[in-house]
Formats: structure tokens, sequence, C-alpha cells
């Protein structure tokens, strides 16, 4: 598992925008949302993750899922 944060907020962006990058499509489920999760993280709507290699990219839709776009 590894899970690292790429970006934060920025320019047009919402300050709990986020940017993941993953090691692979299981490392999902540990992803934060707009609810503050066991590290202090919290990710807005909008949000996005993605593996290395590109084959999974994730968006945070407004109900707090994690969905594969």
């Amino acid at each position: 598992m590894s899970i690292a944060i790429v970006q934060e907020g920025g320019p047009g962006k919402a300050p709990t925008y986020r940017e993941f990058l993953i090691s692979s499509a299981s490392d999902v489920a540990n992803l934060p949302t707009s609810v503050r999760n066991a590290s202090g993280e919290v990710a807005g709507a909008g949000s996005v993750a993605y593996t290395n290699d590109m084959a999974h990219t994730y968006m945070l839709g407004n109900d707090d899922t994690w969905r594969e776009v």
C-alpha cells in the first residue's frame, strides 16, 4: 500500500481538492473522503487518485464515494 499526495488545493480549486498517486487499485479503500480519516486527512468532491501507469483513475463524488472514471 502506498498513497502519496501529489497536489493540494491550488488556483481555481477548492482547498480540500487533492490528487493522490496510489500504488494499486486496492489503495482506493484507504483514501480519505470529506470525513477526516485516522491520519487527519480530508478530501473534497472532485479529488482524484490514479495509479503510476494511469491504468486506473478515480474521482471522489459528492456522495463521498470514490469511483473509477
